[in-house]
């Protein structure tokens, strides 16, 4: 089978809805995790939610460009290939980070990936019902 031109037309996602519904996933996430500790009682925790959250930050705010960018060059094609791409970057920097600040600063362990996984579902969970929308909102060709 060979591809169509239609299959290559823009697929209408807007970066800002991209972004805002990341910072949106990112803060209720994280508010979530918050009240969570707070409840535990523990003061040590904080800072593994802290570098969890700012690895998360930056790893999710480089995600977010190949989606963008593979939906507005390529298509449906581009948008799920950035989203595959996007989602091994964001692992790939949120793990690399995240064992980072254990070994060379000495965070909690178990906090901070605990706190960078539940990050990370929240940010893969918001660019799947965006993809998601954007694409299977486009008209039939």
């Amino acid at each position: 089978m060979s591809e169509t031109p239609a299959t290559r037309t823009p697929v209408r996602l807007g970066l800002a809805r991209l972004i805002v519904g990341v910072a949106v996933a990112m803060i209720i996430a994280g508010g979530l995790m918050a009240g969570v500790l707070a409840v535990i009682g523990d003061a040590s925790l904080w800072r593994g939610l802290a570098a969890a959250s700012v690895i998360v930050a930056i790893a999710a705010a480089l995600s977010v460009l190949p989606i963008w960018i593979g939906a507005q060059m390529m298509g449906v094609a581009g948008a799920a290939g950035g989203f595959m791409l996007a989602g091994f970057a964001r692992a790939g920097l949120s793990i690399a980070g995240c064992l980072a600040v254990i070994w060379k600063w000495d965070y909690p362990p178990m906090t901070t990936v605990l706190c960078m996984g539940v990050h990370y579902m929240a940010v893969l969970a918001a660019e799947s019902i965006i993809v998601a929308k954007a694409i299977w909102s486009r008209p039939i060709e």
